[in-house]
């Protein structure tokens, strides 16, 4: 992988006041049309509308390399474009487009000016970069032959028909990003501390409930690293940059992304500890309701073995009273006997499982409730330590 730089223009179309009628509009895609005719052998990745008002109409656009964007520059400025419609002419104004990316000062004046930050601790300084837009198929490890394979086979089934079942876990290993490879690719810059990837955590809390991070065909990305200077060479080094694939055949892809330093103390000790005691809630509420959805099964599946047997055994009398049988032979009774003996196994056996799974149930709801807690003495402890700065502050 490799680092492309963005090769971005500013288009402007100022329009005189003479040509400022109310309710007259200019069409904005023959000033597009027309604006790739000057360019011409060259062409635009993408060249979109970013204003459009009565005094002045705004045009961004991509061209593949700075070379081309400078030449580009030099052909549509103070350049004369006709209207076919109208008959109108306009004259285009064109610029380097100026990227927002963060800067030296801002994450240096952020960090120092907001509170709760210590840059003793990991996490809470300027170490850690966000990278949104990530492509997953890019970050996924290769199969070899033989795990492909396999993998095919499992997929087919024994029967030769497709298990959507295995499908569906496959996929969703395949589909999954490589923190490995993650690592691989920004430790150029400098010894990587942490890295994490949301997506990879199916428990991980959204907005407050318990509803996993929906995965697209891109994914965000922190990267903490030991040292500062490994952070600032990753920042430099991405400052209006995008990301670069070339394949076996050597065809070269392309991926837009957005980097930023962390504003909210993603890896730090803190926030690390709480997603790990989140995640232990989650887990063992996952098996308490797994638990009880499988009772629930075991003491349907026993009802109906019972109500079998009683009409198994009502069936049997049915047929002796038929058969003109007045007094029950032996083996009638021995039969009846161990269907009754049967009856009571089954029973005792449904009452020693529903108090093993009881007592099961107890035992994890008593994790959960250290767990919880652990959370809540974390949080008592922040606040208490907050509120002790607070009054050392004031003195």
């Amino acid at each position: 992988m490799y680092l492309k730089p963005i090769a971005r223009i500013n288009i402007s179309v100022p329009i005189p006041p003479t040509m400022r009628v109310a309710g007259s509009t200019i069409s904005t895609w023959e000033i597009m049309d027309k604006i790739r005719e000057l360019i011409l052998p060259d062409e635009f990745v993408f060249l979109r509308l970013l204003k459009s008002a009565g005094e002045l109409y705004r045009f961004e656009g991509e061209l593949e390399s700075k070379a081309i964007a400078r030449s580009c520059l030099t052909r549509l400025d103070n350049a004369l474009i006709r209207m076919e419609t109208t008959g109108h002419e306009f004259r285009l104004r064109a610029a380097d487009a100026k990227l927002p990316y963060p800067t030296r000062t801002e994450w240096e004046t952020f960090f120092r000016e907001s509170k709760g930050m210590n840059e003793t601790k990991p996490g809470e300084r300027a170490d850690t970069i966000h990278v949104e837009g990530l492509p997953i198929r890019w970050f996924q490890a290769k199969q070899n032959p033989m795990q492909a394979v396999q993998a095919a086979a499992a997929a087919i089934g024994p029967t030769g028909l497709p298990l959507s079942s295995t499908n569906s876990s496959i996929d969703d290993k395949e589909n999954k990003p490589s923190i490995e490879i993650l690592q691989q690719v920004f430790a150029v810059f400098g010894e990587i501390r942490c890295c994490d990837i949301p997506i990879l955590d199916p428990y991980r809390l959204l907005n407050g409930t318990n509803v996993p991070i929906q995965q697209d065909t891109t994914f965000d990305a922190y990267i903490q690293y030991n040292e500062y200077i490994g952070f600032v060479k990753a920042m430099d080094a991405c400052r209006n940059m995008k990301l670069m694939l070339i394949d076996d055949t050597n065809t070269a892809y392309t991926a837009s992304i957005k980097v930023d330093f962390d504003r909210t103390r993603h890896l730090s000790d803190r926030m690390i500890k709480k997603r790990r005691i989140e995640q232990m809630k989650t887990t063992e509420m996952n098996k308490l309701k797994q638990a009880d959805t499988q009772r629930l099964k075991d003491e349907d599946e026993r009802r109906r073995e019972i109500e079998r047997l009683r009409i198994e055994l009502q069936d049997a009398e049915a047929e002796d009273i038929v058969g003109g049988s007045k007094d029950i032979t032996k083996d009638t009774r021995r039969r009846q006997r161990e269907e009754k003996r049967r009856l009571k196994r089954l029973e005792r056996k449904r009452q020693h499982e529903e108090k093993t799974l009881a007592m099961k149930i107890a035992i994890e709801e008593r994790k959960m409730l250290i767990a919880h807690r652990k959370l809540e003495s974390m949080r008592l402890l922040e606040e208490l330590f907050n509120r002790v700065k607070v009054q050392i502050a004031q003195v």
